[in-house]
């Protein structure tokens, strides 16, 4: 699973100058923005880039090739995973260290910080989480057109019914325990759904 990882993280290196150009208009954006969501909005953006590799090993037959050497289809299914929470992870280190930048000059709670990034982390993690079996399923170009028309249907559907229904007001710590709990459920069923997937694509 190392080698598998290395080999997305050297892939990466084809994206980094644009990651990186990216993170600076975030940050510039950012620094204009009063609510500082933009910093916060680095973070899925940087994690999406993992479904970008999958154009690479779909041009490249990469996962027939894997399948000739030592490597597992599980081990090939749980990489993708790992590799999705570790660009989380490298997101939400840059969303917090523009926003701490940021803090030392404007007014930003910490408690804005710890919340608003792990909150990305978090939701950057469930949209990854569906997007993997979708591109594990489909060829690349359908895949993507199917994971931008569940995202619309998911953004505006949610907004939509937010606005018609006359929902309680939510606290942070239930919205904390209700994406964890969801995280959770979406990475065993992604995990179980993705290898299926996969499976079947090799018998």
């Amino acid at each position: 699973m190392t080698a598998l990882l290395l080999k997305d993280f050297y892939l990466m290196k084809r994206n980094i100058k644009g990651m990186l150009l990216m993170v600076l208009l975030f940050s510039f954006i950012g620094w204009r923005d009063n609510t500082n969501q933009m910093m916060i909005a680095v973070i899925p953006i940087i994690t999406l880039l993992g479904i970008s590799l999958f154009n690479y090993d779909q041009n490249a037959h990469f996962d027939s090739f894997a399948m000739t050497l030592p490597i597992t289809k599980n081990s090939y299914v749980l990489e993708k995973i790992i590799f999705g929470f570790l660009l989380a992870g490298i997101g939400a280190l840059f969303s917090a260290l523009m926003l701490i930048t940021k803090s030392l000059i404007a007014s930003i709670s910490f408690h804005f910080i710890l919340s608003g990034v792990l909150l990305g982390f978090l939701i950057s993690l469930m949209v990854y989480l569906i997007a993997l079996p979708i591109f594990f399923k489909y060829p690349i170009e359908i895949a993507r057109t199917y994971f931008i028309g569940f995202t619309l249907l998911i953004s505006f559907g949610g907004a939509f019914l937010i606005e018609k229904l006359s929902l309680p007001t939510i606290t942070i710590s239930t919205i904390f325990i209700f994406s964890f709990i969801l995280c959770g459920i979406l990475l065993i069923g992604s995990y179980l759904l993705s290898l299926n997937i996969f499976k079947r694509k090799f018998e």
